[in-house]
């Protein structure tokens, strides 16, 4: 047969395979077509029929002279319906007489001056009239139902409403020329069928509907109780919808999970898990960072004999690319340039070879030293915020505190001063008699660790040396008397001693090179004639 040459086209694809994949159909019709084509909207896929819709006329005799075809074994059956004229074209279609007589029973059903067709309960009407008791209604038949889309659209044309009310409708396959032959329906009714999924309206894509009436099929109770999904679903049919089962469609409103930006809350002051624990550490913090600031020799006696310590920064990026990618919000960190006055005792695990001990200083004549070799500092007290916490007892009497403090910090790179940030963290213990409390400190430190990154833009400023606001103001401890404050040249001298001897202890390795006069050959010597003499008197008879 004939296509005319104006379309719209509408193919119905049978024959294949039930578990066939649209995709593989699709692909497998456009690479056998003699012609390019593009499938329209409105097309529709089911297990055993795929409804396809173009426009183009050269497409359309391609496709059309593709039926008999074989797809993985399955012999394809395509047949096109031309809607522009309603002629059925090399697909089924009822013999003429039969068309008559549909003709005839849809008559009574029109109701003219509202644009309204009722086929409700559409067996039971014709079984009660002469005309068209011996026509038998077969909805799931494609001819049946394409000659009724034939007879609507030469004889109704105008048709606006169609009633499908009770007709035990399980499927809408057969109704896929719906929208092509009768486009002015505005208003459909389905209600009271056994249809069981939405997907079934898939066949009848392309209406404008106003109005569309389910109540009373299956799947309103499976799939109705989310109203807003159903009702999206739904108008993703039929954009056009503004009534579903006599209620109004609210407009979709269209929202996007964009984030907004939100102000972190202040932080909080101060926290102390036991109020004794305020003065103590608040006397402890203004005094150390004074003398952190003006001489750090003297905070020899604010560390225990064994005080453990080390300094960290972040890693810096040393891709240039990189680096330049990162804003300083997001990477903190140190230029190189400045983070080289680092590089020699930070314990960045990053970059360290040896993760565990090898820039972990040990014993307070070490931590002294290396406190010395960092830039000179000037810390602002009144940004400090401090977290202070009793630690459970663990083999020994001697109560401990976690004391973790934060801060702004000024640090001098070559001839100017650049703000930083730090994060400190101390345990601290009852101080040594004879040591730390002789030397006026109310705890002393077994452990600091010690982290330093840039500051942060809002970080930034002129910082002034106060008390920390917590605080209750009290006099600043007096410089800790100290018979001879160890300058770094004998801080080195005391640590090579220890290396060269088995010194008992930092502070007795200190004294021998006091009375050697700092001459490191003569301090060897009394100190192997020292431990000769202990090792010979524990050995004598008694």
């Amino acid at each position: 047969p004939m296509l005319p040459r104006q379309g719209p086209y509408t193919f119905q694809v049978g024959g294949f395979d039930p578990a066939t994949n649209q995709g593989d159909l699709e692909e497998f019709l456009k690479n056998k077509s003699e012609v390019p084509f593009e499938i329209e909207a409105g097309s529709s896929f089911r297990r055993d029929s795929y409804t396809m819709k173009m426009n183009d006329f050269e497409a359309a005799k391609s496709i059309l002279r593709l039926s008999g075809i074989r797809f993985r074994g399955q012999k394809l059956e395509i047949t096109c319906n031309e809607a522009s004229t309603g002629t059925q074209v090399g697909g089924p279609v009822l013999p003429d007489h039969l068309k008559q007589q549909i003709h005839q029973g849809l008559l009574p059903l029109f109701r003219a001056e509202a644009k309204m067709l009722l086929c409700e309960n559409l067996a039971g009407r014709w079984q009660a009239s002469e005309q068209t008791a011996s026509l038998r209604v077969e909805w799931t038949n494609f001819k049946f139902v394409n000659t009724i889309m034939h007879v609507i659209q030469e004889n109704f044309q105008q048709l606006e409403t169609l009633s499908l009310d009770n007709n035990s409708l399980q499927s809408l396959q057969t109704f896929s020329t719906l929208s092509t032959l009768c486009p002015s329906i505005r208003n459909l009714s389905l209600a009271n069928n056994f249809l069981e999924s939405s997907e079934e309206l898939q066949s009848l894509q392309g209406l404008q509907l106003r109005e569309l009436r389910l109540e009373g099929n299956p799947f309103i109770k499976t799939e109705g109780a989310d109203k807003t999904g159903f009702h999206g679903v739904i108008r993703g049919f039929f954009p056009t919808l503004i009534l579903l089962d006599g209620n109004e469609l609210k407009p979709l409103k269209i929202e996007f999970n964009i984030p907004v930006p939100t102000s972190l809350p202040p932080s909080l002051g101060n926290f102390w898990e036991d109020r004794v624990l305020e003065k103590p550490i608040s006397d402890f913090i203004n005094a150390f960072f004074s003398r952190y600031d003006s001489s750090r020799n003297s905070l020899l006696q604010a560390y225990v004999d064994t005080a453990l310590f080390s300094v960290s920064i972040p890693h810096y990026k040393r891709d240039p690319e990189a680096a330049r990618r990162s804003t300083p919000e997001k990477l903190p960190t140190l230029p190189p340039s400045e983070a080289k006055n680092y590089q020699e005792v930070s314990r960045n695990l990053l970059d360290s070879h040896d993760k565990t001990s090898k820039k972990l200083q040990s014993k307070r004549l070490a931590v002294l030293a290396t406190l010395d070799k960092l830039p000179p500092t000037r810390h602002d007290l009144s940004s400090f915020k401090a977290d202070a916490f009793i630690l459970p007892s663990v083999g020994s009497n001697v109560q401990m505190c976690k004391l973790m403090l934060t801060g702004n910090f000024q640090e001098q790179v070559f001839s100017t001063w650049k703000d930083r940030r730090f994060h400190r963290t101390f345990i601290l213990c009852s101080p040594p008699p004879a040591d730390s409390a002789s030397a006026g400190w109310q705890v002393a430190i077994c452990n600091d660790q010690l982290c330093i990154r840039n500051a942060f833009q809002d970080e930034r400023g002129t910082q002034v040396q106060q008390p920390m606001e917590s605080a209750p103001v009290q006099p600043q401890l007096p410089p800790a008397p100290m018979q001879a404050q160890p300058t770094p040249d004998q801080i080195s001298l005391t640590n090579q001693l220890l290396q060269l001897c088995p010194c008992p202890s930092h502070e007795l390795a200190f004294q021998c090179l006091q009375q050697s006069n700092w001459n490191l050959q003569s301090a060897v010597q009394n100190m192997q004639n020292f431990l000769a003499q202990q090792a010979g008197a524990q050995m004598a008879p008694t």
